[in-house]
Formats: structure tokens, C-alpha cells, sequence
């Protein structure tokens, strides 16, 4: 199973908080992340996410996101 974030999500990836504008770290973590995450557990699959296609990220898109 596999995220393109480029295409699932947006190229432009944004800030940490959805309050601080679109395409955030948040967003992403909550509204697609986590779903693909429950749905590979649960087929014991592994979930690959490809960074590629993108302008950027800013590291607290990454942190919110993927880390902590």
C-alpha cells in the first residue's frame, strides 16, 4: 500500500496546524495517514509513503505529520 503525497494530498504541502492555513501537517496525519495506517494493519500490509513530486516541506509539516 502506498501514499504519493504529491498526488493524494497536495504538492504544495503547508504548515503544522490546519489553523495555520491548507494542506497541513494535521490534515494530512488525520485524513489520510491515519486511515492508510488502520487499513495496512489490518491486511498486513506495509504503507510506503513517497515524498517525491513536491515543492518542499517544511520540517513542522514533517514532525506533525510523521514524527513524535
Amino acid at each position: 500500500m502506498k501514499i504519493v503525497i504529491a498526488k493524494d494530498f497536495s504538492q504544495a504541502p503547508g504548515a503544522r496546524y490546519e489553523s495555520e492555513g491548507p494542506n497541513s501537517g494535521e490534515k494530512f496525519r488525520n485524513d489520510i495517514l491515519v486511515p492508510k495506517y488502520k487499513e495496512a494493519v489490518e491486511n498486513g500490509e506495509i504503507l510506503e509513503i513517497d515524498l517525491d513530486g513536491c515543492y518542499g516541506f517544511a520540517t513542522s509539516f514533517l514532525e506533525e505529520s510523521l514524527g513524535g
